[in-house]
């Protein structure tokens, strides 16, 4: 190096410093594992020559030529300067480095590698250097400038030095093909930010022979490619995975004794580099810090309107051809999360899966894109990067309106009596038949139609839970229903002549008044259910629509909630249907029930809705008329009180 350099002449540029090593990251995602601190001149001589800067620009230099004294992680080893445009002072720290951050070409480099694997400090009887060892070293720095620095030694030095120096260039292969030695110990990654829930490798490459290398993953985990826990050493060209589930950065380090090579080069900004000459074992260590950007959460508010408080309710979460549906439960309401892995950009289907006996209703989401999907049981959503969207599914367990049809004792009749619900389902039972409605809550009005030759002597109906009795006015039973309500109605029809016991002007009339009340939280607040071409919508269903649906056999059954004693019941074979939602997809109202499918739509009807109670579920439901079979049964005839009188029921 040039005399005028000896001095103290600059200061370090910025390392961090890790233990007895040292972090630094490079653009190409890497960490390097050791340092080298300058201690000093060892064998070394004075010589003349001249070389050319960075520009090109020739100089007449007088340096002091010879080893570099360092230590490399606390251990004694020696180097060559490869750079004479700058200098260096003693206790400079400089943190190892790889040959591509260096501004020689590789090939160059690679001839000075040659030159330190077969002269001094080694001893290559092959390649014999005359003189002491101090005239070797000079001579082989002059060798190792000439290839960094373009540097020529002049003929007004040291003869021995000078024939040193020739012997070395005349030596150096055309092309050495050597290589770079490979670090001690050190952790690659992939450039750049990943997306929280990524799976990311780390390699590790190290001298050290075996599964020598301990890990330690801080602020995130160490998984396998499964996604699966993983611990243990590892060795050289092993890959170690981490992941994160949120915005921020996995540290990992890893630690090893290991062999730091000659020919590796230890270079800051401003400083002389180095490049060592003598490899040394040393305790390795290594860090690397991997950056996670933040994904996207996607959130699901579920209510629920009903009396099956138990009721579980199953919800997926897919991106079709991406990611694989991850499924949640919820018992009756509350809320679930998906947050693992959940990628902005990437668009999801977050859906209900079916429930025997509740009605499905979508109502709206924000943040992201989002829509409601054509089956109507759930949305599609795409999330932004760090964004949340949050969905709200409603669940409606509907009541249900039972209707027993009787005649009164000795009459008997294969006669059918039609009957109709004010929201537009219609039904037809025939004596000793019992069918029922599923409705949306409300006001409702069940209503006997007139049959000739027969006339209505008493109706009433039956709330089963708290045993409120409604009596009818005229032909028609008015109810206020509530999610998971049953009602059992009984008309009893005799010939003309028989005494009625209906009110047949006024208010109904309330035989039983409960003593508890419906809770709260089956009051159905406003609910909708979104439109698949745009916002939510609440429209109102004219009661003139209607659509039958009956089961193919006729059958009986006997009402709960009814004071009887043994009643002569028989029941033909009929599938029982239940009602499990009602979807709107392109101008039609689909309903979903029993007898289909899971997850398939069923029958489809006009699009129409029906308002209840003021309360504006709009949307949910048109011409939908179910009905319920039990098995057969027979037991012994019997009297049924109906209206306070006792009647007597023809034996069949």
């Amino acid at each position: 190096m040039r005399r005028s350099l000896l001095r103290i002449v600059a200061a370090l540029g910025a390392v961090l410093a890790l233990g007895s090593g040292v972090l630094a990251l490079s653009t190409l995602g890497a960490s390097a594992a050791s340092v080298l601190k300058f201690t000093g001149l060892g064998q070394h001589a004075t010589v003349t020559g001249s070389y050319l800067d960075a520009a090109g620009v020739s100089h007449a230099e007088t340096a002091a030529a010879g080893e570099m004294l360092a230590t490399i992680d606390g251990v004694a080893s020696q180097g060559y300067c490869i750079d004479l445009s700058h200098g260096i002072s003693v206790g400079a720290t400089l943190p190892e480095t790889d040959w591509q951050q260096m501004p020689v070409t590789p090939g160059r480099i690679d001839s000075i590698a040659w030159i330190l694997n077969h002269y001094y400090p080694q001893t290559d009887a092959a390649f014999p250097l005359q003189g002491t060892n101090a005239q070797k070293a000079a001579a082989v720095q002059s060798a190792i400038w000439h290839f960094s620095d373009a540097f020529d030694l002049g003929p007004n030095n040291d003869l021995t030095i000078l024939a040193n120096y020739k012997a070395i260039l005349s030596a150096v292969p055309l092309t050495p093909n050597l290589g770079e030695p490979i670090t001690s110990l050190k952790l690659q990654t992939p450039d750049g930010k990943h997306l929280a829930g990524d799976i990311v490798p780390v390699t590790v490459r190290t001298t050290g022979v075996g599964k020598i290398v301990n890990v330690v993953v801080t602020d995130g985990e160490r998984v396998d490619t499964t996604g699966a826990a993983a611990s243990g050493p590892v060795g050289d060209s092993d890959t170690v995975y981490v992941r994160r589930n949120d915005a921020g950065a996995v540290a990992v380090a890893v630690n090893a004794r290991a062999q730091v090579q000659k020919g590796r080069i230890f270079r800051v900004a401003g400083t002389q580099a180095q490049i060592l000459a003598r490899s040394v074992t040393v305790d390795a260590n290594a860090k690397i810090s991997v950056s996670y950007d933040g994904s996207a959460l996607i959130r699901l508010v579920k209510k629920s309107f009903g009396t099956k408080k138990d009721a579980q309710f199953q919800f997926t979460l897919s991106a079709p051809g991406v990611q694989e549906a991850v499924t949640k439960t919820l018992t009756y309401e509350g809320t679930l999360e998906w947050k693992d892995n959940i990628r902005p950009g990437v668009t999801y289907d977050l859906r209900e899966l079916a429930t025997t006996g509740w009605w499905i209703a979508p109502q709206s989401c924000t943040g992201g894109d989002t829509q409601v999907l054509a089956s109507n049981d759930g949305f599609r959503v795409t999330p932004r990067k760090n964004e949340t969207i949050t969905c709200e599914i409603h669940n409606i367990q509907p009541p249900k309106i039972y209707v027993e049809k009787r005649l009164v004792d000795g009459a008997t009749s294969n006669e059918s009596f039609n009957f109709s619900l004010d929201d537009g389902q219609t039904l037809t039972l025939k004596a000793g038949e019992s069918k029922w409605f599923a409705t949306p809550p409300g006001a409702k009005k069940v209503t006997e139609h007139e049959t000739s030759g027969w006339v209505l002597v008493d109706a009433s109906c039956t709330n089963a839970a708290t045993g409120d009795v409604v009596r009818a006015v005229g032909t028609d039973v008015s109810l206020t229903v509530q999610p998971g309500d049953r009602w059992n109605c009984i008309y009893v029809n005799g010939p003309p002549g028989t005494p009625t016991t209906t009110t047949l002007a006024g208010t109904p009339t309330t035989v039983h008044t409960p003593t508890t009340t419906t809770p709260s939280s089956t009051t159905v607040p406003s609910t909708t259910v979104p439109s698949t071409t745009g916002p939510a919508v609440t429209t109102t269903l004219p009661s003139a629509t209607t659509t039958t649906v009956v089961c193919a056999t006729t059958s009986t059954t006997t009402a709960a909630g009814v004071t009887t004693t043994d009643v002569t019941t028989t029941t033909s074979a009929c599938t029982p249907t239940e009602i499990l939602g009602v979807r709107e997809s392109r101008g039609k109202l689909t309903v979903m029930d029993s007898a289909a499918v899971p997850g398939r739509l069923a029958r489809t009807g006009s699009n129409r809705t029906k308002s209840y109670a003021g309360i504006g579920f709009g949307t949910l439901i048109t011409g939908v008329a179910l009905f319920f079979l039990g098995r057969s049964t027979t037991v012994t005839p019997s009297f049924v009180y109906v209206g306070g009188r006792k009647v007597r029921r023809r034996r069949k």
